[in-house]
């Protein structure tokens, strides 16, 4: 093996004309900014302490997942009385 590059070795690349090599392609005619978003599966829990000191950037993310969840948690409770109400 040699670590030159030979531009014989090459072999033809043929693109199809049919094919989008985009992951999401244009609509002809069509607004591409409307496209619902979807959830990230990549962030992290900001809820999940991996030790070391807590930065105020890494304290104002925990207040604010611990002010969603309990907000999630109040209205999921009040969902629930009020279907027992009734």
């Amino acid at each position: 093996m040699s670590a030159s590059f030979n531009v014989t070795d090459l072999s033809p690349f043929d693109v199809d004309k049919d094919s989008d090599s985009r992951s999401n392609p244009s609509e002809e005619e069509g607004n591409d900014r409307d496209h619902p978003k979807l959830p990230t599966q990549n962030k992290e829990d900001p809820l999940k302490i991996n030790g070391g000191p807590i930065t105020r950037a890494k304290a104002k993310k925990i207040n604010e997942a611990l002010m969603i969840l309990i907000n999630e948690i109040n209205e999921t409770m009040h969902e629930k009385t009020s279907k027992k109400a009734q």
